[in-house]
């Protein structure tokens, strides 16, 4: 991604009336931005007027999520003599397009999760799909309505099973991968191990049919007699022989080179190690006050 493009990641809290369309606009024109991702329009239908009242007439090309009532909506928009999007996917809480510029070429997420804790299991979910079908430089932005620590919290209703799913298995999960040479250190189940996927997501049935220390299995003690498959009774294998079948597959082909221990590498840093300030950095890599915004 190149470190010139702007892109306002801005929750605008409603764009209905002209008036605060006419400021979104000020605050627009003032930063020049090539691309503007905006969550919480409360807007079901966005068209050309919307964008050019919010944008102005260089934004001629747009996708969005539309609200649901007056909850929600997600606004992702372009100047396409900067910059052209394309092959838009649309989720539940969530755009990705394709960024084709004369700088670089990736893929971008705008978000806007979902307020009740029950939902954000099948959201983290939604964004590991997401990452899984679109390879490549990735940028993900926007309202998670989420928290990794409870000092991002202004008050102390904490959810801990939510910023612990968050920080542990969906945000940082997608930055590391693994390389299991003798198997002893990678986790069978939940390392991303197999071609940098993780079994629980290829089967994930299976993986919810396991007991808790079945779930906790190296690689190597998984693969010893097919350990991974005894836990499995006939009616888990009948119910889902297809993810049975594909795991299978999978698992009868691999032979660990045992030559030395296993090999950990996070995806933000040049050296493949992890450090707080390569992750700070990947995930804020770029961000820039828009002058003004706390005014509207």
């Amino acid at each position: 991604m190149s470190q010139n493009t702007k892109i306002p990641v801005w929750k605008v809290r409603g764009l209905n009336s002209l008036a605060k369309r006419a400021a979104v606009l000020q605050v627009v024109l003032g930063c020049a931005p090539s691309i503007v991702c905006f969550q919480e329009t409360k807007l079901e239908v966005v068209d050309q007027i919307v964008v050019i009242d919010c944008l102005g007439n260089n934004f001629n090309d747009f996708a969005y999520l539309p609200a649901a009532g007056t909850r929600g909506g997600i606004l992702v928009a372009w100047n396409s003599l900067r910059v052209n999007l394309s092959n838009a996917h649309f989720a539940d809480h969530s755009i990705t397009l394709y960024v084709d510029s004369s700088e670089g070429n990736w893929w971008i997420t705008s978000v806007y999760g979902p307020h009740r804790h029950q939902d954000r299991p099948s959201f983290f979910q939604e964004l590991r799909d997401v990452r899984d079908l679109h390879a490549g430089p990735w940028a993900i932005m926007g309202d998670f309505n989420a928290i990794v620590n409870a000092a991002d919290k202004s008050n102390a209703r904490l959810h801990r099973a939510s910023m612990s799913r968050f920080r542990s298995v969906d945000i940082f999960e997608a930055a590391t991968s693994a390389l299991a040479l003798d198997g002893n250190t990678t986790a069978f189940w939940t390392d991303p191990w197999f071609f940098c996927s993780r079994f629980k997501d290829l089967a994930p049935n299976i993986f919810a049919a396991a007991h808790r220390g079945e779930r906790r299995l190296s690689v190597k003690d998984a693969l010893i007699d097919n350990r991974w498959a005894r836990f499995l009774n006939l009616d888990t294998v009948a119910n889902h022989w297809q993810e049975f079948l594909l795991m299978w597959d999978c698992v009868n082909n691999v032979v660990l080179p045992g030559e030395r221990g296993d090999l950990f590498f996070w995806n933000w840093s040049a050296s493949g190690r992890y450090s707080t300030k390569s992750a700070y950095g990947a995930f804020f890599g770029g961000r820039e006050v828009m002058p003004g915004y706390d005014l509207i």
